[in-house]
């Protein structure tokens, strides 16, 4: 009730001043006061190390797999584990860690040590002895991969790829080729899971709610804590995060009676993640991109629009058009200063994939679904997914 009054009572002024105030602080930080160098000069714990560690996390690719390492004494920062691809590790376990401890070192023209210090990772390791010595598979992690499972079981590559990347967030099976085409044809973001994949999942989960008899305010009550379990599972990517708090914020000034606002959402959203973690303005692209796209999308979509009233609006094409314009207008420069990339066919591409998304999720989890009830369930299951897949793939070859 105390959360309720004080979101009824505080003024639109102070929570977009307050936000403005979060957002030019932790700019100053991360550009001008913060060392990423200083993390590590703080401690002195580089050399040969024997330890035990919790992972928090794991990325896998096709040649290697990282993981990121709570130490239990060690240090107060994670640790990068760079490790060969025929471990098999889960999220939550204890593993034991014998090694060389290194500081990172930055790349060329790549701040690497920003990169990893936004995350609290402090220091790295390349191939070291390890093994498991207890610590149960985290919740988000089993239901991590019973769907990974069913993916793979009801599709084979490159629609698997697509699918684990686009439904929980896995990147693993890309080749440098696929993600050079995806860059190109201007569709990297569909891959990213993003507002627009959050706002699809919520639609779908509120929807799915009211059929199975919940009234809508209860049901979007669940689809919010379903919303946070899911980006919690998939590895709080800012993108999803920024997305998740935009939605929660309108479905809690709906809740409460108050007007909602876009660009109040997003300010809060913004100051909310930079007031946890300020080196996200500096040292994430996706965090940059997925302001920008959304700020893009609100200054000039309705803007576009007039423009391109003559679109047939078929599946919503003449929306995705003018929002696909203005995300582009404000991220293609930033897109083209640090990958070097940009995608002259990226509008047309978006509309003949973006267009379909919802169908394509939807086709992701009831293939996911299909692959672990197994027998006939995942030949037909598959079967709209393999469709889709084939199609999308067919835009990116053509248009990257």
């Amino acid at each position: 009730m105390v959360f309720v009054t004080i979101l009824r009572m505080l003024p639109h002024r102070i929570v977009t001043l307050g936000s403005l105030v979060i957002i030019f602080w932790a700019f100053i930080y991360a550009f001008f006061v913060f060392d990423p160098a200083s993390i590590t000069d703080s401690e002195n714990i580089s050399g040969r190390q024997i330890f035990q560690a919790k992972i928090i996390d794991i990325d896998r690719r096709l040649d290697k797999t990282f993981l990121v390492v709570k130490p239990l004494e060690l240090t107060e920062h994670k640790i990068r584990v760079t490790i060969d691809n025929f471990y098999e590790f889960n999220k939550g376990q204890v593993v034991k860690i014998s090694g060389e401890v290194e500081a990172p070192e930055n790349f060329e023209g790549f701040n690497y040590q920003g990169w990893l210090a936004k995350d609290n990772i402090a220091y790295v390791i390349f191939r070291p002895d390890i093994t498991v010595e207890g610590g149960g598979i985290s919740i988000d992690a089993k239901v991590k991969n019973i769907l990974s499972a069913g993916i793979n079981k009801a599709l084979l590559p490159p629609a698997s790829s697509l699918y684990s990347a686009m439904l929980i967030g896995d990147k693993g099976e890309f080749t440098q080729e696929n993600r050079n085409n995806l860059a190109s044809s201007g569709l990297s973001h569909i891959v990213a899971i993003s507002g627009l994949h959050i706002t699809i999942i919520t639609t779908l989960l509120i929807s799915v709610g009211i059929y199975l008899g919940l009234w809508r305010r209860s049901a979007g009550w669940v689809a919010i804590a379903l919303i946070v379990f899911y980006i919690w599972m998939i590895g709080t990517p800012a993108s999803a995060v920024r997305a998740g708090i935009m939605a929660s914020t309108v479905f809690l000034a709906e809740r409460f009676g108050r007007p909602s606002s876009s660009w109040r959402a997003l300010l809060l959203a913004a100051a909310v993640m930079l007031a946890f973690n300020p080196l996200l303005i500096r040292y994430d692209v996706g965090f940059q991109l997925s302001f920008l796209a959304v700020m893009g999308i609100l200054l000039f979509a309705r803007k576009i629009e007039p423009y391109i009233s003559k679109v047939p609006n078929i599946l919503h094409a003449r929306e995705v058009l003018s929002m696909s314009i203005s995300a582009q207008i404000f991220t293609a420069p930033l897109v083209l200063f640090i990958f070097g990339t940009f995608a002259p066919f990226g509008v047309l591409a978006n509309i003949l994939v973006v267009t379909i998304l919802p169908a394509v999720l939807i086709a992701g989890f009831i293939a996911s679904v299909a692959g672990v009830l197994g027998g006939p369930f995942t030949v037909f299951g598959a079967m709209p997914a393999w469709a889709l897949s084939k199609y999308i793939w067919g835009v990116i070859s053509i248009l990257g």
